[in-house]
């Protein structure tokens, strides 16, 4: 008798999860989340359809599973990005947080827009629909405190709840420019963009990013809370 069976079965499966996953995504890069089917899945993975629903109970949360996972490496470039920009340019700062899952999505767009409803849209007790969100609050949470940490280096008091709202509308500006990539899903996204009027969707999304930060600075440096800036209130505390 095996002296660790249940080790090994689970092992096992985490290896039939892990392989499912892997075909699925490589299907839905080549050919399209709406067109691949469940049993095209199966077959390539090397199990029946009744196994593969073992796993994941429909398509859409196939989708919801393959794309966390993309969509929490597109959060760690972007921290990676913002880690090495520099903290005295808060728009440039926000973009990069933001930019890697704008520019995955030009890769896939319908994909991406099928990753949004589920992620916007979906049932509201899904198991991998509740890690997208939380996913979400990851990155809004980046960029909030990315907010506050500007409005500090300018002596502005820092409202928490203003931030959160311009680190909110900066994730809403990522997402409009995502679903415009759905509007011709047979294109990539710098071919549809080269198609419409928005020539320079990146360009574009820099330019509303700035301007959402340039209001909560505004805000935050207003009269009634303007504070000394933070390189004076340290000499002082050294002299």
């Amino acid at each position: 008798m095996p002296r660790h069976p249940k080790g090994r079965r689970d092992r096992n499966m985490a290896q039939k999860r892990d392989r499912i996953l892997s075909v699925a995504a490589s299907l839905f890069a080549e050919h399209g989340y709406d067109t691949v089917t469940t049993q095209e899945i199966a077959a390539q993975a090397g199990i029946g359809a009744g196994t593969l629903f073992l796993y994941a109970a429909s398509k859409r949360e196939l989708l919801l599973m393959v794309y966390n996972g993309v969509f929490r490496g597109t959060i760690a470039e972007g921290l990676h990005r913002a880690s090495a920009t520099t903290a005295a340019d808060p728009v440039a700062v926000a973009y990069a947080l933001i930019a890697p899952t704008i520019e995955h999505a030009y890769g896939a767009p319908g994909n991406a827009a099928a990753y949004q409803r589920e992620l916007f849209f979906g049932g509201p007790r899904q198991e991998h629909r509740e890690e997208a969100l939380a996913l979400v609050r990851t990155l809004e949470s980046a960029i909030t405190e990315r907010l506050m940490d500007a409005a500090r280096e300018q002596g502005s008091t820092v409202d928490p709840a203003a931030a959160a709202l311009a680190g909110r509308s900066v994730f809403a500006v990522m997402n409009l420019a995502i679903s415009r990539l759905s509007v011709v899903p047979e294109l990539s996204g710098q071919e549809m963009f080269a198609k419409t009027a928005y020539a320079d969707p990146l360009a574009q999304v820099r330019g509303q990013v700035a301007q959402i930060i340039a209001g909560y600075l505004a805000g935050a440096a207003s009269p009634l809370k303007k504070q000394q800036p933070a390189r004076e209130r340290k000499k002082k505390r050294h002299v």
